[in-house]
């Protein structure tokens, strides 16, 4: 059996915004029974969900032995198929064990409720601004970029400093060179001076938007942690009573080592990066910044002992995933950053 996919949706994503409306999950977990008619044992051309390791626990399940009663379902009888065969239909299988229901109700409850958590209009907004920014600065990058081959086809020299000046440095450099500063290269150092002009105005809407968040405050008080930082880690969370305990969190973002173990033989791997990028990748610079700008800081000295073990990269990553859980804990307590807070608690 060969299996053709066309446009319309299929039973997964349809019942999985009716459950989300508040359906019966078990009619959710009917589903299964349609994608298992679905299923091309031989080349795999099944949908991607159903390769999912809690599907083949649901399976595993199905065909053991039991003595439960089934469940009769019409369901899977009346669902529409995700997509069309080119041979003959295969009969649904309708004899499911009600362990099996039971499982992929859970399943589907659990993505029902993790569907549910929207982000707010707030949070959209801050997402947005920040998006909008590292945008402006990947465009005025690429225009740096291009400006600085030229100068390297020329063997031109200009001195060094931020990027804030660079069109001023290579220009006063250009002068002084024989051919002078072609047109084309003008009209690209007037698009940087523009861009950085719309980073400017980009950088005060955020300073502006996080004097007027406590919550931001709160967490700029950490070393290394600017405006981006905060506003970014702000925005993914939205709401700090989503998450039970910082190792949520720190989940969530990507940042918690994964792992490949097989009986008894344990074996993390790297972090799995999942979660949104954005906040991961301002973490990893708020950690670098804290182990230059703060060498003291009890984050740091800790850090430095792994860096000993493991190496200065992963000893960086390691402290974002320190800065997401302390950033967590000071939005949940209402705190400040206090380096020796948690060592004081200790020795009482």
């Amino acid at each position: 059996m060969r299996l053709a996919f066309t446009a319309n949706p299929s039973p997964i994503f349809c019942l999985a915004n009716s459950a989300a409306a508040g359906s019966p999950p078990s009619n959710i977990a009917d589903a299964f029974v349609e994608f298992d008619t679905l299923r091309d044992t031989r080349r795999g051309a099944w949908p991607r969900f159903a390769r999912t390791p809690a599907y083949t626990r649901a399976r595993i399940l199905r065909k053991r032995p039991h003595t439960q009663p089934v469940h009769r379902s019409p369901v899977a009888r009346t669902l529409p198929s995700c997509g069309s065969r080119t041979t003959r239909r295969h009969a649904p299988r309708s004899d499911v064990p009600t362990s099996y229901f039971s499982l992929c109700s859970t399943l589907f409850a659990k993505a029902a409720t993790l569907a549910g958590n929207l982000p707010t209009q707030l949070a959209r907004e801050r997402r947005n601004r920040c998006g909008v920014r590292e945008e402006l600065v990947a465009v005025r990058t690429a225009l740096v970029n291009c400006v600085r081959g030229w100068t390297r086809t020329l063997l031109l020299k200009f001195p060094s400093g931020v990027t804030t000046t660079l069109t001023k440095r290579i220009r006063d450099a250009a002068t002084k060179h024989p051919p002078g500063l072609p047109e084309y290269i003008e009209r690209v150092l007037a698009s940087i001076d523009a861009i950085q002009e719309q980073i400017r105005k980009a950088d005060k809407g955020l300073e502006q938007l996080a004097a007027e968040d406590p919550v931001c405050q709160r967490l700029m008080s950490v070393p290394g942690v600017g405006v981006g930082t905060s506003m970014r880690f702000v925005a993914a969370i939205d709401d700090v009573a989503r998450f039970p305990s910082a190792h949520a969190v720190q989940s969530y973002l990507g940042l918690t080592p994964g792992e490949h173990s097989s009986s008894d033989r344990r074996q993390c791997t790297g972090i799995p990066k999942a979660g949104p990028a954005s906040v991961r990748r301002t973490l990893t610079q708020a950690a670098w910044s804290l182990r230059r700008s703060h060498p003291k800081d009890p984050i740091s000295l800790w850090a430095a002992d792994i860096e000993l073990r493991r190496g200065k990269f992963i000893a960086t990553i390691a402290v974002a995933r320190k800065l997401a859980g302390v950033l967590y804990a000071l939005w949940r307590d209402n705190l400040r950053y206090t380096p020796n807070y948690v060592a004081r608690n200790r020795q009482a």
